[in-house]
């Protein structure tokens, strides 16, 4: 569930090119080999310890980054610390060797090659990736998301703010629903939604009324919300057949007990909204 869920987020996604590592863990490729370099000059010396902590854990949380995009910003903490030291020894060295005024440019290049280069390196390689894909799709970024915080507002104003509603949406949305409105949601992006997940999928990728409605009773819902683009619903019907409850919305053949809202015409691009309205 978790993985069907979570599989458009960052952070749970593993690193699986070389433009991402650049992006997320480049700082590495100077780091850790000037934290071994540390740790081997001071082998001999108490100062081993603090490198040899810093080699350690920094591989350990390269490794799970590896797998999980999430465990950067640990692995990021210990890198930092070997980057700043390398800094401190390329901005010393510069001063060895060079004399004002020439060797403030070359400070600013050097320090801006060590802090920023593999980010920013990684950032054109990721962007260039993505405009290629998009331009061999022929779409554009704006195609991929719907725009939850325009549908969030129109929620949040009347008559949508009152009373307060129980809304059945991608867990992409959750959130941002909570936060711009007073509504409940059945999940949002956090381990603790499993059982929230697991039950939207058992109403949109479910084909059995009966066990449809019992859910969606269990759970008070009284909206559904579908983005009609991009791939934010797809884990609700994916790999679940073509006579689930998510495609029968799609086709327009929706039961006695849901009916569709009207929306504006810049969100109904984008959005289909469905009112409950349960049988006694």
């Amino acid at each position: 569930v978790v993985r069907e869920a979570f599989h458009k987020v960052a952070e749970y996604a593993p690193i699986a090119d070389v433009a991402h590592f650049m992006l997320y863990l480049g700082a590495a490729l100077f780091a850790l080999p000037w934290n071994l370099k540390r740790l081997k000059d001071d082998w001999r010396k108490r100062e081993r310890w603090p490198w040899l902590l810093l080699v350690a854990s920094s591989a350990v949380y390269l490794a799970l980054a590896m797998n999980w995009i999430r465990w950067c910003l640990y692995a990021g903490f210990f890198l930092a610390v070997g980057l700043a030291d390398l800094i401190r020894a390329v901005d010393a060295a510069i001063d060895r060797r060079f004399r004002s005024p020439g060797r403030v440019p070359l400070k600013v290049l050097a320090v801006m090659a060590l802090a920023v280069g593999p980010l920013a390196a990684g950032t054109v390689g990721v962007y260039r990736d993505i405009r290629t894909k998009e331009t061999a799709a022929g779409r554009t970024g704006a195609d991929d998301a719907c725009p939850i915080g325009a549908m969030a507002k129109f929620l949040d104003t009347p008559p949508w703010r009152e009373p307060r509603h129980t809304i059945l949406a991608s867990t992409n949305f959750g959130g941002e629903i909570l936060y711009r409105t007073r509504h409940r949601v059945t999940s949002i992006i956090h381990h603790r939604s499993a059982s929230g997940i697991k039950d939207g999928i058992r109403i949109l990728g479910g084909a059995d009324e009966g066990e449809i409605l019992g859910v969606i009773r269990g759970r008070e819902i009284d909206l559904i919300l579908l983005c009609r683009r991009g791939g934010d619903d797809a884990y609700f019907w994916k790999d679940h057949g073509w006579n689930v409850f998510y495609k029968r919305l799609e086709a327009g053949d929706l039961p006695p007990w849901l009916g569709e809202i009207a929306l504006p015409k810049d969100l109904g691009r984008d959005f289909r909204l469905y009112r409950v309205a349960l049988p006694g």
